[in-house]
């Protein structure tokens, strides 16, 4: 019988960078603060390099930095709130690619509806 492990069965349902980098498409990068990888929207391509807006903001990575977002229902991430904190949320419901998405809140069951750019997930090295 042909195991696969969770990491692998990620990879493999995961599209890969160069794929993921079409204009229009959504991206995961390093946050500048550390420790994060943010959504930005692909804006533009030129070779390696990939500019990605995040709320207005634009910053240009390379592409081997960069990570195609694969969140989907169910998906854990960190959501901001509007007092400035961040809360352990899971996905349950993604707009029809336009960056929108319900998250519940792990803490207290609370539903809401959010955007791609006030989320964010941990980097690990």
């Amino acid at each position: 019988m042909l195991k696969l492990s969770l990491a692998m069965l990620a990879s493999a349902l995961m599209l890969s960078p160069a794929a993921a980098q079409q204009v229009g498409a959504w991206m995961l990068a390093p946050s500048p603060l550390g420790g994060y990888l943010v959504p930005g929207k692909v804006s533009a391509v030129s070779g390696q390099s990939v500019t990605l807006t995040f709320d207005g903001a634009s910053r240009t990575h390379l592409l081997a930095e960069l990570q195609p977002l694969a969140w989907t229902v169910a998906s854990q991430i960190e959501c901001g709130t509007a007092g400035g904190d961040w809360q352990d949320v899971t996905i349950t419901a993604l707009g029809a690619g336009d960056g929108t998405l319900t998250i519940r809140q792990d803490t207290d069951a609370v539903v809401r509806g959010t955007t791609f750019a006030g989320c964010r997930v941990p980097q690990y090295p």
